[in-house]
């Protein structure tokens, strides 16, 4: 059997569908698989530059990082294979702690020893060709295989093409001129320290991990210091090279650090309320694509994180018999009835609102609405401050860390009950554009040291949230400004901005007008769309895909000689935008596996003219 696979992305998800490979070939000798890995850059670190700056951190804990799929599998692990933590310690001799960050630089080192080890791996039947070139463009051709044009003119003709091309923020055509009148991209950071001056006003838009980026470049790398003062708090020392940040968001949330010590219950959790059991029942109630988002799925969760909170709080006060019982009493409840349960056995319970955090219009907020910038600065730094605090006691120690991170353990009953069209289309929508990104910004956060950063930075008056949550922007063109003005005060807060900065990650919606592949994927039909909730642009949509991650053309059908993996796949499947795993993050694994069972499951190849509809 002679099989021909292109990897379009040489990054994390492109090492991992190249893992898999190395698998099956090492199993099957009399399998000769040849292997395209196509990426302009040098395989395995993706965004993870060896070269770029330390101030970037990971935002997943060292412990938890390993980009070989033999752990998961239960697999005897290929020669010269380890965990990040384990690598660090072998190769570079440094002991690092499993709950700590490192920066990213270190992780694409790691990332480029994965790819040698893979490659030393591979049996001789198995020939790995790195092409340092752009794919522009794929299209069906005779005997159901693919045609891959290059960005350098030439052209490959393979059986299967997997797509692993993350954030897509390499442009195959270069990068996009700058121009005053657009919002300045967040990656790389040289052109923002190039273009934004000294003492000059900068909107950020967004509060969670892009714009912990951008913050960090504009302060720790233009040679600001951040001391440690008596109390454990940080103090900054500007360079007198900072810009002011004036960083909002459509919630006006902070992000939420990640727990100094994570327990990663994945798999091992017992959930009470959050069940495989629950969804058919509701499955068989409402019927296909009909489940509602409130009713079905956050009225569980919510039951689910008070129960975690109430049972952890048990544990801690008074010992794991306690909490043993406390388990039994909620099992005998409807998730209707855990509310009042909790608050009567721990009145402080009454304060924690899982509804409000994951989906009401209203942000939760140590004080009351507040009535102008100040205000409302006043608030943001004390929500901040009240996350810092819980996240240095520990997800083991802090029943509120402890409850938020259900969403975290429960994403797989979660994707179970949102992916390809479970949710009825209006829930489907809010779903996708309020709560996945409220869950991202709960558990998805930076390190505790970020959280401490940004309190130091607004002490500083370096760092501003006076615009509130949601505020209006608008170009001035003729003072070469941007104009913000906040829209939820009594008392309105305007700010004239030097520079506006995209701060905020954008998964899953293609740009169909822009010269990636999957623009051009989806131009040609052989991958259909749906569009964004709105206030989207008209000219994004979000792939469609079936459930082997083959795309879905424009008559239909599945492309099955195509699969998409990762950050495009975002809408149709939920939360993709992880570095693959074991636990927590092993579902990329599993995707890549299902694929590659189904492609060596294939017929030999028959000559089929597929016709496709071009939408446009």
């Amino acid at each position: 059997m002679r099989v021909e696979i292109a990897i379009v992305g040489a990054g994390p998800w492109g090492l991992a569908v190249l893992d898999r490979l190395v698998t099956a070939a090492r199993r099957q000798p009399r399998l000769a698989l040849t292997v395209h890995v196509i990426d302009p850059d040098e395989p395995g670190p993706g965004l993870h530059k060896p070269q770029q700056e330390d101030f970037l951190l990971l935002n997943t804990v060292t412990g938890q990082l390993d980009s070989f799929s033999a752990r998961h599998f239960g697999e005897a692990p290929l020669t010269g294979a380890m965990s990040f933590i384990d690598w660090l310690r072998e190769e570079r001799d440094i002991a690092a702690d499993p709950n700590g960050f490192l920066p990213r630089a270190l992780f694409g080192a790691y990332l480029r020893h994965v790819y040698a080890v893979l490659c030393d791996n591979a049996p001789s039947h198995l020939r790995i060709s790195e092409v340092r070139h752009r794919a522009l463009d794929v299209s069906l051709v005779a005997n159901e295989r693919v045609h891959v044009r290059l960005g350098d003119g030439s052209a490959l003709t393979v059986d299967h093409v997997f797509l692993c091309t993350g954030h897509g923020l390499a442009r195959s055509g270069g990068e996009r001129p700058a121009s005053p009148a657009r919002p300045m991209a967040p990656y790389p950071p040289a052109p923002l320290q190039a273009r934004i001056e000294a003492g000059s006003a900068v909107g950020i838009s967004g509060t969670g991990l892009v714009a912990v980026d951008v913050v960090a470049a504009l302060t720790t790398g233009r040679g600001g210091r951040f001391v440690r003062e008596d109390d454990g708090m940080l103090q900054y020392l500007p360079s007198g090279r900072e810009p002011v940040m004036f960083v909002h968001s459509r919630s006006g949330m902070p992000f939420a650090c990640r727990p100094a010590q994570s327990l990663d219950l994945s798999g091992s959790f017992a959930p009470i309320f959050c069940t495989d059991a629950y969804l058919a029942l509701r499955r068989a109630a409402r019927g296909p694509e009909c489940l509602l988002l409130e009713e079905d799925l956050l009225t569980v969760l919510s039951a689910e994180m008070r129960a975690a909170y109430l049972m952890r709080a048990m544990a801690l006060s008074q010992g794991a018999d306690a909490a043993a019982a406390c388990r039994r009493v909620l099992g005998l409840l409807a998730p209707a009835e855990v509310k009042a349960l909790c608050e009567k056995t721990l009145p402080s319970m009454a304060g924690f609102s899982p509804e409000t955090l994951l989906a009401s219009e209203s942000v939760p907020r140590p004080a009351p609405s507040p009535r102008s910038g100040a205000e409302f600065s006043a608030a943001f730094a004390a929500r901040l401050r009240f996350d810092v605090d819980e996240a240095r006691k520990g997800e083991a120690h802090s029943p509120y860390k402890y409850a938020v991170e259900m969403l975290r353990v429960l994403r797989g009953f979660i994707r179970q009950a949102v992916e390809f069209d479970t949710l009825a289309p209006a829930s489907r929508r809010r779903f996708f554009d309020v709560v996945a990104p409220r869950i991202s910004q709960l558990v998805v956060g930076p390190p505790i040291s970020r959280g401490l950063e940004w309190l130091a930075l607004m002490r500083a008056g370096l760092l501003r949230v006076d615009l509130g949550p949601a505020p209006a922007l608008e170009r001035d063109a003729a003072l070469g400004v941007w104009r913000a003005r906040s829209s939820a005060f009594e008392t309105p807060f305007v700010a004239c901005l030097d520079h506006l900065v995209h701060g905020r990650a954008g998964y899953g919606a293609i740009d169909t007008t822009d010269d990636s592949l999957l623009a051009a994927l989806c131009r040609s039909g052989l991958c259909a769309g749906s569009s964004p909730p709105p206030p989207a642009d008209e000219r994004m949509t979000v792939p469609l895909i079936d459930a082997l991650g083959h795309p879905v053309d424009a008559t239909g059908l599945p492309v099955r000689q195509l699969t998409l993996l990762g950050v495009p796949t975002e809408g149709r499947r939920y939360f993709n935008h992880y570095l693959p795993s074991p636990r927590s993050r092993s579902r990329a694994f599993d995707s890549i596996q299902s694929a590659l069972d189904a492609l060596w499951e294939r017929p030999a190849p028959q000559i089929v003219m597929r016709q496709v509809i071009n939408p446009v």
